[in-house]
């Protein structure tokens, strides 16, 4: 869980317009579920927030809606630690998806496409370029973006020929979270 998805009494009194005195009698009645950190302080998660907010008729934050549903991702590498490491990186933003065999990915993802995809070019044993085409015909994919990245900038006009929205020479997180952004602000 990240810290951005627990809520202190004050925030939840800030957001339901009510005292904090307010908040401390709903949780003693039982009407916020929450925990209390180690110090004895209020936490409440976003999703018991959320939930509290709705019951009660309280208008939602869109803050707290755009982060209740994030973007999916698909991450296809064969490399198991380097999809492990993007989805450390790219989790708080997004909702994301795994595989390590770009199979298994094309038939998962044919049944729902994610928002965007990112292919690694580098999957030993797989011819990627080839993946990447075969994904792009489908008109379900058509305005998905997918970022591709590799350690061979010469693959570059390959993988946008075959249909690539980017490439990125290299694993640079933060430089995939950022054309990953972008890629879907306008998507």
């Amino acid at each position: 869980m990240h810290p951005d998805d627990l809520f202190t009494a004050p925030q939840l009194a800030a957001l339901c317009g009510v005292e904090l005195k307010t908040i401390h009698n709903w949780i003693g009645k039982g009407m916020i579920k929450h925990f209390r950190s180690p110090g004895r302080h209020i936490r409440i998660r976003r999703e018991d927030l959320i939930d509290f907010m709705e019951r009660f008729g309280y208008p939602l934050p869109e803050e707290l809606k755009l982060n209740a549903e994030k973007p999916v991702v698909a991450i296809v590498d064969n490399d198991t630690e380097s999809v492990s490491s993007l989805k450390r990186a790219l989790n708080r933003k997004f909702d994301v998806k795994g595989f390590n065999d770009p199979y298994e990915a094309l038939i998962t993802l044919g049944a729902d496409p994610p928002s965007a995809v990112v292919l690694n070019l580098d999957m030993n044993g797989f011819e990627s370029i080839s993946i990447l085409k075969n994904l792009k015909k489908s008109p379900r994919f058509r305005t998905v973006p997918v970022i591709t990245m590799g350690s061979d900038p010469s693959r570059k006009d390959d993988a946008l020929n075959a249909g690539a929205d980017d490439f990125l020479s290299g694993q640079d997180t933060k430089k995939i979270r950022t054309v990953l952004e972008t890629a879907l602000q306008s998507a």
